[in-house]
């Protein structure tokens, strides 16, 4: 549709913001396809909590933040999410199910998966060498149905391969096609 309103929603990981490359070119790629970019702030969460019982707590926080925070009124969602925000947009795509929402989950967290990722359709981008994610993470997204999985081999929690910088720009690569296929 011509005058259709779109907007993508970034939801940044502790530590991992608009200036990261995963959201950085995700921003990027919004603009140039005439989509509005909005960033999800979670004040409910500090960057600077280091424990993960701490920041698993501060999730229910975070999602009501989401929820309040995003605005309504568009044709169109897309939510591109890194670490900790993929449980944030996850909930709040659950909250929302009228607005038929593309999910794109960037290094999703292990302790965050029964409740939140399972049966949701969404794409999930993961690293085999992610130490916040693990074997169980990856076993559950390619056993779901709903789930279309990308794995970076030897990536880790920022899918860079430190073995092998190509590796890594490659897969950055693919992800920014897949931002351009889900914004067409």
């Amino acid at each position: 549709m011509q005058n259709e309103k779109k907007l993508v929603v970034l939801f940044p990981g502790f530590g991992y913001g608009p200036d990261k490359p995963l959201l950085y070119y995700a921003a990027k790629v919004a603009a140039g396809r005439g989509w509005t970019a909005w960033w999800c702030s979670t004040a409910s969460c500090s960057p600077t909590r280091k424990r993960r019982r701490q920041r698993r707590q501060s999730y229910p926080g975070a999602a009501q933040d989401a929820m309040t925070q995003i605005p309504a009124g568009y044709d169109r969602y897309i939510c591109i999410a890194k670490s900790f925000g993929t449980m944030v947009a996850a909930g709040w795509v659950k909250a929302h199910p009228e607005y038929h929402v593309t999910l794109l989950q960037l290094t999703p967290l292990a302790w965050g998966y029964a409740p939140l990722y399972a049966g949701m359709p969404a794409w999930h981008a993961t690293g085999t060498a992610d130490p916040l994610g693990g074997a169980a993470l990856r076993r559950a997204l390619e056993q779901d149905p709903a789930i279309t999985t990308y794995f970076v081999e030897g990536g880790n929690h920022s899918l860079d391969t430190p073995e092998d910088y190509t590796i890594g720009l490659e897969a950055l690569k693919d992800i920014v096609r897949k931002y351009e296929e889900a914004m067409r």
